[in-house]
């Protein structure tokens, strides 16, 4: 480190100077490095791209198995959107992963071609408990 610091300050009389000039080149390698961290972005894809590719998720099962569990009572498709009717009493003690995986698998049924789209989680009491647009879970 000291070698690295020599090289930077260069001059070994002036102290003040060379802190300085280490200082600033710290600062400039942290915002170098910051700003490609941050222009790459996230490596992971979105969510609904994992969950809706057929081969490693199962939109269609993963409602099923809610189905057969008795939480979904009816799914109603139009072309781009979905209402799933769940049974209120049985929707809320679910885990909220579980809630947006239901929420976001009636999307990938639902979704155009454009993968734009909606669904609708409802209720017993037709209240809205979770809506899924463009891939984007909001409860």
């Amino acid at each position: 480190m000291e070698k690295f610091f020599y090289t930077i300050v260069g001059n070994h009389t002036n102290t003040n100077d060379g802190v300085g000039r280490f200082l600033l080149a710290i600062v400039t390698f942290i915002l170098i490095g910051g700003g490609a961290f941050w222009s790459l972005g996230s490596t992971n894809p979105p969510l609904d791209t994992v969950l809706c590719d057929p081969v490693k998720g199962d939109p269609a099962g993963t409602l099923a198995e809610w189905s057969v569990r008795g939480v979904i009572v009816n799914i109603r498709r139009s072309e781009t959107n979905a209402v799933v009717e769940v049974r209120t009493p049985r929707w809320e003690p679910i885990d909220a992963t579980d809630k947006m995986l239901i929420g976001i698998s009636a999307y990938c049924i639902a979704r155009g071609p454009d993968l734009r789209g909606s669904a609708t989680i409802e209720g017993s009491g037709l209240e809205k408990l979770g809506t899924v647009i463009d891939g984007t879970w909001m409860r």
